[in-house]
């Protein structure tokens, strides 16, 4: 996948590349593959070794081919991605399953006359049990021994070359001593039969490929629920020509402006606006709400929802390739890791050479002791076997990775590791209201005119200036202006002031609408029967604004919005929490405390610009408190940034084209508190792993060296710890499912 992007200043302009790598068995994989494309020296690169997915921001000059050859140079093989989504962590291969089922047999008869009394017959098995085990150690061993080399020519140590390393160690000492044994009969009768460590060979084998297999299919489950949602956005979608034909294409190719048709049972490509026909869409694959909501032309849909009445015309809102907020949020959640996962990665990348320093150490020492070559030979391959720096690489990324298909079945989208990080240092939660508290769906209350003026007039003028701005009262007044005036007149030299008010030449006339402090900052006079009429209102604790014409107030509108029904539940969770809430809006202190009081948050900061949101969330943060600020994206941008953890509440692209840390899909603020859940499961989840990985590579490879743990015994170890780890992620699914419902039922609101 290719995304264009232009750096500050007179630097050349960029595009992200996704590439998928192949080869990569564990982080130490992904660290050098990073470095080998950095080697390019213009580049950025982001690898996960869960996904085999490389994010590459690159000179537009620069190939993906050329990327692929800086991948290639690495020792591993690459090639571009499609799409961010378009290499899923792969289900285990038949050839896989096939070298695991035959690793395993021939293992088993392997054993069996190992563990014959020493003697003629043990000797007479030697040989049978050799020729048994080499297909193991040769063919089912080929893609470990391939990996091995092809990186080791390009001076690069991993994973593999340990497991190598060890399986020819050990096969070429039996077959030297088995050969040995044979041809000097009766003489060799000191010599230790080399079954023993054939066996080892064998076993090792087949449960590193057993291990493999059950981790692939262990990363397969982890990404499931993500890859499951991307699946269902649609694959081809049919697009009205210039000339009103109807053409199939691939939703890849969709540009942004352009018109397609969604019919009944199929889901929007992307993100886009209805501008013809009226629908039922179920957003359930998003939002998790299983009740459909009504679409009609002029309402926003957001890509993966399903249409399941009728059909709807969408005018799509970008292009087809990543312009929707699930594709992005499953690129950030495939390619991000945090602070403790890169110093795990650069743990990882000197792990192998480390571990073989001591396993070479330890067949001197245990040869020094006095041990026989057999003996010390199994001690060291124990060494090589046990250690695991998959375990650690595999810790943060196969975490998050279920987090976000979690997360997305909820709704939750976290924007990468950091965002996730920062749920958990959170003191303060400050709310904006219209839009985010309330509905966001205003409709006009009433409409006070000054003497000489009547309501039409007042409404058309209003109503022009308020249609091309983008605020959500804005859209009550015009829309009702539409339906009683019909179409809008025309506007010119439009300005808005964000959070106070608009203005703009309708018909010659200049016409200022917005707060009466807006309007009285213009130097406008106002009646005191419109100041009346204002000052009622908004006593009743309604949204109302002043409209001008020429230096003179023509009339009050007043404006009321519902709050959304989860508000309350959403609060008080956030309360049962310990967390402190803020009502930062806008409006006026009588609307905003109408709010504040239905919903049961104390503090109130009332009739604040968007500049005086940032100065309050600025000196909570300055008493050492941490902020998130919960809004919709709209007129709360400059909160939304200074925040420590910044919470976009939508339904659609609005929402997604931020750079919030948090977006949450659908009309339930409960979904806030979900967010915390999900992230403190999250976090839960990444110290256990790296904990476990971590402490199980301090405590099995001292093991291994004090000859302490069979070589089988320690291959079924390395085996099994990328497999814990990856289990334990999977866990999070339920995890943060009953985190929420726990939280739910004390807080009264399951």
């Amino acid at each position: 996948m290719t995304v264009a992007t232009r750096r500050i200043g007179s630097a050349p302009p960029t595009r992200r590349v996704t590439l998928a790598v192949e080869g990569m068995t564990c982080t130490a994989c992904a660290v050098r593959v990073e470095r080998g494309l950095q080697a390019l020296g213009d580049v950025a690169a982001s690898v996960n070794p869960l996904t085999g997915l490389a994010a590459v921001d690159a000179p537009v000059d620069r190939s993906p081919a050329e990327l692929c050859r800086a991948v290639e140079s690495a020792g591993y093989v690459a090639t571009q991605a499609l799409s961010p989504h378009s290499a899923p962590a792969a289900a285990p291969s038949t050839a896989l399953r096939r070298r695991v089922v035959v690793a395993v047999c021939l293992t088993l008869m392997v054993a069996y006359p190992s563990m014959l009394p020493f003697g003629s017959e043990a000797d007479a098995a030697a040989v049978p049990a050799t020729i048994a085990a080499l297909p193991v150690v040769t063919w089912a061993a080929h893609p470990i021994h391939a990996a091995a080399l092809r990186k080791l020519r390009t001076g690069v140590a991993t994973m593999d070359l340990l497991v190598s390393a060890g399986i020819c160690a050990a096969t070429g000492w039996s077959v030297v001593s088995t050969v040995t044994r044979w041809a000097l009969g009766a003489q060799a009768s000191e010599l230790v039969p080399s079954t023993l460590l054939m066996q080892t060979a064998a076993g090792v084998t087949a449960f590193v490929l057993l291990g493999r297999y059950l981790r692939t299919a262990a990363e397969q489950r982890a990404g499931s629920a993500l890859t499951d949602l991307v699946s269902r956005t649609t694959k081809t979608v049919a697009v009205l020509t210039d000339s009103g034909r109807r053409m199939s294409i691939p939703a890849g190719d969709l540009r942004a402006g352009q018109r397609f048709i969604v019919r009944a049972g199929e889901a929007v490509a992307v993100d886009g606006l209805v501008v013809e026909g009226t629908s039922l869409i179920d957003a359930a694959v998003l939002t998790g709400e299983s009740t459909p909501s009504a679409m009609c032309s002029g309402v926003a849909v957001t890509a993966g929802t399903v249409v399941r009445s009728g059909y709807l015309i969408v005018e799509a809102a970008a292009d087809g390739t990543g312009s929707t907020l699930l594709l992005r949020a499953a690129e950030r959640a495939q390619v991000g890791r945090g602070r403790w996962q890169q110093l795990a990665d650069r743990l990882a990348a000197r792990f192998v050479p480390v571990v073989m320093a001591l396993a070479l150490l330890t067949v001197c020492g245990w040869l020094f002791a006095g041990a026989s070559a057999d003996r010390a030979l199994e001690v060291g391959l124990s060494v090589l076997v046990v250690a695991c720096p998959c375990a650690l690489g595999l810790a943060t990324p196969t975490a998050l990775s279920v987090a976000a298909g979690r997360g997305a079945q909820l709704g939750i989208f976290f924007n990468g590791h950091d965002a996730v990080a920062r749920t958990e240092h959170v003191d303060v939660v400050a709310f904006d209201k219209t839009g985010t508290l309330t509905d966001g769906i205003p409709v006009v209350h009433e409409i006070v005119s000054a003497a000489g003026i009547s309501r039409a007039e007042l409404l058309c003028l209003a109503g022009a200036v308020e249609e091309v701005s983008e605020h959500p009262l804005a859209a009550a007044i015009a829309e009702l202006a539409r339906r009683e005036c019909g179409t809008p007149r025309r506007v010119t030299a439009f300005t808005a002031v964000p959070g106070q008010g608009a203005c703009g030449l309708v018909d010659g006339r200049r016409v200022h609408i917005g707060h009466l402090k807006y309007i009285a900052s213009q130097c406008i006079s106002i009646s005191s029967e419109l100041r009346d009429a204002h000052r009622r209102s908004e006593f009743d604790g309604r949204t109302t604004v002043v409209v001008a014409v020429d230096d003179v107030a023509i009339g009050v509108i007043a404006i009321s919005d519902r709050i959304r029904e989860s508000a309350a539940a959403a609060v008080t969770q956030l309360h049962g929490r310990g967390l402190r809430t803020i009502l930062l809006s806008g409006d006026n202190r009588f609307a905003a405390r109408a709010v504040g009081d239905q919903l049961g948050i104390p503090e109130i900061v009332a009739e604040v610009p968007p500049e005086q949101k940032v100065e309050t969330i600025r000196d909570l943060q300055n008493r050492g408190l941490r902020v998130a600020m919960v809004g919709d994206g709209l007129n709360d941008g400059p909160a939304l940034a200074i925040s420590d953890l910044a919470i976009a509440v939508g339904s659609g692209a609005d929402a997604a084209v931020g750079s919030a840390d948090v977006v949450l899909l659908g009309t339930d603020l409960r979904s806030v508190s979900k967010a915390f859940d999900l992230g403190a499961a999250t976090l839960s989840v990444i110290r256990g792993n790296l904990l476990w990985a971590g402490g199980y590579n301090l405590l099995a490879i001292p093991l291994a060296m004090a000859g302490l743990l069979n070589p089988l015994i320690a291959a079924a170890a390395m085996a099994m710890s990328s497999f814990l780890v990856i289990g334990n992620s999977v866990r999070l699914r339920a995890t943060a499912r009953q985190s929420s419902s726990r939280r739910s039922r004390r807080s009264g609101t399951a």
